[in-house]
């Protein structure tokens, strides 16, 4: 998987956002688009309006309510413990799933749902 693209017509607050949940800077920021460069892949933020442009009307954002983005992060706890810090909208505690993760969910600006999680042993 090389990219993956939210739609938004949230531009700026999901920008931010991602910007302060990846402590990264976006690689690229034209405006209308953001593209967070990591390691597994590129996180791309797409201005809604833009997609009509190009013919893609149909891409709706803060619609979507089955969006799951999972994280993997070395320290779940700690990282929770940050994402408190900047209010994020938590959405589950850290808990231990039954599969081996320890985890927690939270909501962008849009609604979607982040999986941040770190494997345990059982």
């Amino acid at each position: 998987l090389a990219l993956v693209t939210i739609v938004t017509t949230n531009l700026e607050p999901m920008r931010t956002f991602y910007q302060q949940v990846l402590q990264i800077e976006p690689q690229i920021y034209r405006g209308n688009y953001v593209e967070f460069t990591l390691e597994a892949g590129t996180l791309a933020l797409w201005r809604q309006s833009e997609c009509a442009a190009f013919g893609l009307g149909a891409l709706r954002g803060t619609a979507n309510d089955r969006v799951l983005v999972e994280l993997a992060v070395a320290d779940v706890d700690a990282e929770y413990a940050r994402l408190r810090g900047l209010q994020v909208a938590v959405v589950q505690e850290v808990t231990t799933q039954p599969w081996g993760h320890r985890a927690f969910y939270v909501r962008d600006p849009d609604g979607n749902i982040l999986n941040f999680h770190t494997a345990v042993e059982e």
